[in-house]
Order: C-alpha cells, then structure tokens, then sequence
C-alpha cells in the first residue's frame, strides 16, 4: 500500500472542514501563517529565530495595513 505524504503547511492540517468560524479572516489569516511557518521549519529547515522573525515582519504589515494579504 502507497502511503500519501501530506506536504508542510497543508490548509487541512490547519482548518478543520464544517467548521464555521466567528471571525473568519482571522481564522484563515492565523492558519495560513502557521502553515508558512511549518513550510519554513520543517521543508526549509531554516532556524526558528530566522522563521519567527519572518512571521513577525508579516504579522506587523498585516496590523499596519489592516487588510489580510488576499485583499
């Protein structure tokens, strides 16, 4: 039997289907950056003071422009 290989940072691993959120911009947004920061440790294997900074720089551009990054 072939085992399927579920990537770094795959949404699913993140939001759970049916599931309906209060703020749901904030939901995505959060799950997004999480799985970034999966992509970025584990298939990078960047160090975790270089992937926390780069998350931070997103976390502030997001605060400062008040969009989310798909507006």
């Amino acid at each position: 039997m072939v085992q399927k290989v579920v990537p770094f940072g795959v949404v699913a691993l993140h939001l759970n289907a049916g599931v309906a959120f209060m703020q749901e911009e904030e939901a995505v947004f959060r799950a997004m950056m999480e799985g970034w920061e999966m992509q970025q440790r584990g298939g990078r294997t960047l160090q975790k003071a270089t992937v926390q900074h780069a998350v931070m720089v997103v976390h502030r551009f997001q605060k400062f422009t008040g969009l989310w990054p798909w507006q």
